[in-house]
């Protein structure tokens, strides 16, 4: 029973250990074997809301053309501009095309992109490949996808039609590329030719998080004297803007260089559905890991100890037959390194279980195992460690034991203390632990019970949500077919309320500027997140009318209903203040 408790209490911390490790070498796998990855940066934009700096991953798309021809001290200027397309149709001879809706990972780029990253080309020339505007480069993986038992070679030259919202493009495939391997940012599997345009003078006022831009510094450059140079193009640009269509808005937005190991970890940064990770939470995880492992050693020491008289008359013939305090202290590590191993061969099994179970919680792509051979040096080190902290004090109270005092049958033989001793202190710290453990679990308890029934000031309760795919609500063929929807669904008999809208809790995606100036010398200017909803919308999430009435569905444009927050900001009394 003593082998069976230490050996599964050591499997149960070192499955924790291996489970938190993978995540944590994952997140910080991101880039790593990156050629010149420390001289590369993103360039993002910081810009003012709600009194508040904020983070947009993207840049204004036409940036990189005056970064190119009015900076030096650069390898390359990389800008990468998101497609967003509708459906994908592959031509296959004397077979049907291929057709794939909503196909994500695709941008435009050209071949400064290729220079940076260092692909591994398989086919076609990376000089030329995105050379022609209607060409496009694919993964391997998409290649096999797109054009399965084919040869690389022969999918060079195939065409491929893209389906937009606005118009449709057959483009030729001139290169494949293979995938990275590692974890990476940089995840585009198909590559379009980024095309030559003049943009207007508007472009410059627009921020897409699509829209990236990447730099390779030269080891002369200084990264805050290229951070001024590239504001200064901007504030070019904008005050030219405001000046030709006398635009009197403010326009407190700035660029930052981030460094591209920064960038995963950058969750301050606004970039859609793109997943983050965070260095607090990374370094939290491993603090809980050693944690762990501690207190797997402590539980292993105290039961180990208190094993101890159990086994006096076995240590006192061994000391009486002349071994001596190294044999016997090299025999009990002995020991302990079995355990140890025997843990860490049951600790896989666990291991596997754990990742089943937190499926949902572990980040995609990181599995129980992908390198044998890091498994095994992470045994290895972890049982030398284990076998340091948790069998080196009770191999050091056996050398203790009193062979003549176990034959006299007058006690254990091992030297006790009335006052401070380790022995103590460690079970007393198993004691409180676990009492923090349940208290712990007491209180999450209660907070996630308040999470689930607080008042989040609308009714959640017994309302489903249907989003329109952006693809029909975009497309001029469907226009106003949600409005067919709507009446179709209010025939259903279990539907009591129906409502066309933004969802409540959903972030806002597209944000103007207010400003009010009645009675005031200075006008008030807000940024402001939107939401388009109609007349029945309040009704259907319960929401409370403080001042005013509900929206008329005869008026479309001139009405619209703010939250106590819009209130305060823009500097009303109360909400019947801002009534007109």
């Amino acid at each position: 029973l003593f082998t069976s408790l230490n050996i599964f209490g050591l499997a149960i911390s070192i499955s924790a250990c291996w489970v938190i490790f993978r995540i944590v070498d994952y997140e910080f796998s991101y880039d790593r074997n990156l050629p010149n990855k420390n001289a590369i940066y993103r360039v993002i934009t910081g810009y003012v809301f709600d009194e508040k700096e904020s983070y947009n991953g993207g840049v204004s798309a036409p940036l990189y053309q005056g970064v190119r021809e009015q900076i030096a001290g650069l390898n390359y200027v990389v800008p990468v501009l998101g497609k967003h397309i509708a459906a994908v149709v592959i031509d296959q001879p004397n077979q049907k095309p291929t057709l794939i809706e909503d196909q994500e990972d695709i941008m435009a780029t050209d071949v400064s992109y290729f220079n940076m990253l260092h692909y591994q080309w398989l086919a076609g020339n990376q000089s030329t490949a995105l050379k022609a505007p209607e060409s496009m480069v694919l993964t391997e993986n998409r290649a096999k996808q797109y054009f399965p038992g084919k040869k690389l070679s022969d999918v060079l030259n195939r065409t491929i039609t893209y389906y937009s919202h606005r118009d449709t493009i057959q483009r030729t495939v001139t290169g494949i590329v293979a995938d990275f391997k590692t974890p990476t940012e940089f995840t585009a599997q198909e590559f379009c030719a980024l095309p030559t345009k003049a943009y207007t003078q508007n472009a410059w006022n627009n921020t897409n998080s699509s829209d990236k831009l990447y730099l390779q510094l030269k080891p002369s450059t200084n990264p805050e004297n290229l951070t001024k140079q590239i504001k200064n193009i901007a504030a070019t640009q904008i005050n030219f803007f405001k000046k030709k269509e006398a635009n009197s808005n403010e326009y407190k937005n700035w660029f930052r260089l981030m460094p591209l190991n920064e960038s995963h970890f950058s969750g301050y940064v606004q970039e859609g559905e793109i997943r983050k990770a965070s260095k607090p939470v990374m370094y939290s995880l491993t603090g809980v890991a050693l944690f762990l492992l501690i207190l797997a050693c402590i539980n292993y020491i105290n039961m180990s100890v208190a094993s101890i008289p159990q086994r006096a008359k076995e240590i006192g013939v061994r000391k009486t037959l002349g071994s001596s305090q190294s044999a016997l202290i090299g025999q009990f590590l002995s020991e302990t390194m079995i355990t140890t191993f025997l843990a860490g061969s049951i600790s896989y099994i666990f291991s596997v279980f754990a990742f089943w179970l937190l499926k949902d919680i572990i980040p995609p792509g990181i599995t129980p195992i992908t390198n044998f051979f890091q498994l095994i040096i992470f045994i290895l080190v972890l049982a030398v460690i284990v076998t340091m902290l948790a069998g080196l004090y009770p191999a050091w109270l056996i050398t203790r034991v009193k062979a003549a005092t176990i034959f006299r049958g007058t006690s254990t033989g091992l030297k006790t203390s009335n006052g401070f001793s380790l022995q103590k202190v460690l079970i007393v710290f198993q004691f409180v632990i676990a009492l923090i453990f349940i208290t712990s679990a007491l209180i999450v308890g209660k907070q996630l019970q308040f999470a689930l029934k607080a008042d989040m000031g609308f009714n959640k309760d017994a309302i489903v949500v249907i989003e329109v795919p952006w693809k029909y609500a975009s497309d001029k063929k469907y226009e106003n077919k949600q409005f067919t929807l709507l009446s179709e669904l209010k025939r259903i008999a279990g539907i009591q309320k129906i409502s066309l809208g933004n969802v409540p809790m959903e972030n806002g995606g597209s944000s103007s500027q207010y400003q009010y100036l009645q009675n005031r010398k200075e006008p008030v200017k807000i940024q402001v997140f939107k939401k388009w909803i109609d007349t029945t919308y309040l009704k259907v999430y319960n929401m409370k009318l403080l001042a005013g009435r509900n929206l008329h569905a005869s008026d479309t444009t001139n009405e619209f209903v703010i939250n106590e927050t819009a209130v305060k900001a823009f500097g009303f009394a109360s909400p019947q203040e801002a009534l007109v």
